[in-house]
Parts: structure tokens; sequence; C-alpha cells
């Protein structure tokens, strides 16, 4: 059986410059929220969405498989629709899930993940639970680079 098939997709929505999880996974610093997305489990690939303006810059510098914009995902038609940036960023996060073929995975968050996120990404029929291990051990761990 392949294991990285069963590990939860991780997640965190949040801005980097404010939250140690989410910089210490992207590699990005950015004042305002990002989506990072890790399907496969700990060893899986890597996806950042930011806002247009921070995607050069993202491109550039994030530890990231792959780099999205917010504009890819259609983030501010669905805060216009939704009247919700929050809400806005769950829907373009499960509507990025469901196009990597990981919407029904579980998916593990760190315990700061905010309620807004929590509550959209449930209402589209996600499982969401917070793993304060997982992502300590993962902040924990250094690469050569980090060292």
């Amino acid at each position: 059986m392949d294991s990285t098939k069963d590990a939860p997709t991780l997640l965190v929505i949040a801005a980097p410059e404010h939250d140690a999880t989410a910089y210490h996974l992207s590699g990005f610093l950015a004042p305002d929220p990002v989506i990072y997305l890790r399907v496969g489990g700990e060893s899986g690939k890597g996806y950042l969405a930011v806002s247009s303006m921070e995607y050069g810059r993202a491109k550039r510098d994030a530890r990231a498989d792959e780099v999205l914009s917010f504009d890819e995902l259609d983030v501010m038609n669905l805060a216009r629709e939704l009247k919700s940036g929050g809400r806005a960023l769950a829907a373009a996060t499960a509507r990025l899930l469901e196009r990597l073929g990981a919407i029904n995975s579980p998916i593990a968050v760190p315990p700061s993940l905010g309620i807004v996120y929590a509550d959209e990404l449930r209402a589209r029929g996600l499982t969401v639970s917070p793993d304060a291990g997982l992502f300590a051990g993962l902040r924990r761990r250094k690469t050569e680079e980090e060292i």
C-alpha cells in the first residue's frame, strides 16, 4: 500500500510574516495570508497560492513545487460571492484540492487555523483536523539550508 496515498494533506492558511508554520513550510515571507498545501503527507508535493502582487517574488523565493496566484483560483470573485475574504480563501483551497485529486484526503491543519477557514472547508465536505504535534515536528526538523 502506498503510504503517501493515505497520508493527510497538510494545509496552512495564514500570513507567513505572522505565522511561523506558514513561513517554515513555504519559505516565503509575506504580510498577507497565503494558502500552503502539501499533498501526500510530509514528503508530498507542496503548493503555494499567493496574491498576484506577491506572485513573482514567490516564484523566485518560495520553497514550493508549484506557485499559483489567487487570480488562478478566482479568489476575488469568490470573495464577492461569499462576502468574505476568509471564506473565499477556504473555498479556493477546496477547489484546488479538487483539482489536485485530493478532495477526499484527510486534511491536517495547525491548531491556529482560523475558524472561518475551518468552518468553510467543513461546509464544503472536507475533513479538517488540527494536529499540533505534526506541525511542531515539521518545524523542528531543519534542512542544511536552514542551519
